[in-house]
Formats: C-alpha cells, sequence, structure tokens
C-alpha cells in the first residue's frame, strides 16, 4: 500500500495533549488517522479519536490496535504516536521514523507539500 502524506493537513509535532486522529477545530490528521482514512474508515468515527484503538466498528489492520506495552518494548503503533505528536522532532527525522515503521507493515510512504 501507498500512503501519501500532505504536510498541509498532517497534525504534527503539538504535543499528545492536542493531537487527534482528525481533529474537528481544523480538519488536520495524525499519521494514523491518515492512514485510517486511506484505509477508507469512517471520518466520523476517526474524529476526535486520540488512539485507533478507541474507534468502534472500524476494521484497522491489526498493527493499529496492538496496545500492550512489555517493559521498554512498544509496539509499532505507539511509536508512531509519539513520534508523530513530539515536539521537539525536526519534521526531516519525524518522516524518516514514521516511513521505517510503515515499511515494516508493507506501506510505502510519501510526503508531499
Amino acid at each position: 500500500m501507498k500512503l501519501i502524506i500532505d504536510r498541509n493537513e498532517w497534525l504534527r509535532g503539538e504535543g499528545p495533549d492536542e493531537s487527534r486522529l482528525i481533529r474537528s477545530l481544523d480538519g488536520k490528521k495524525c499519521c494514523i488517522g491518515i492512514l485510517g482514512c486511506a484505509l477508507g474508515l469512517d471520518k466520523h468515527c476517526l474524529t476526535d479519536e486520540t488512539v485507533a484503538d478507541r474507534t468502534v466498528n472500524l476494521r484497522w489492520p491489526p498493527w493499529c490496535l496492538d496496545n500492550i506495552i512489555f517493559g521498554s518494548l512498544k509496539p509499532d503503533i505507539w511509536e508512531a504516536y509519539e513520534i508523530n505528536d513530539n515536539t521537539e522532532i525536526p519534521d526531516g527525522d519525524r518522516e524518516a521514523k514514521l516511513t521505517e515503521i510503515f515499511s515494516r507493515h508493507d506501506i510505502q510512504v510519501e510526503f508531499i507539500n
């Protein structure tokens, strides 16, 4: 799968308190919200939710619903949330790290604009 992330609609680097799959305030989406939209998931169910596993009756890939953290081992989904929301990571580093996470799940990411 190819995932296009438009930097103009991508919600990132504002910290976890501000991040949403889709933020109703301005329509911006975190990287997982963008993935959900690309998968055709119901945007209303994604709006103002903070994590994929809180959405109901949506068909997320299994790795997006892995919410168990074993010691220092974090599932890819949590690593993606943390990288996406981190206020201190430069966008170039953020994009490289997210590209690597998504590639583990056969998702090729392209950043535009």
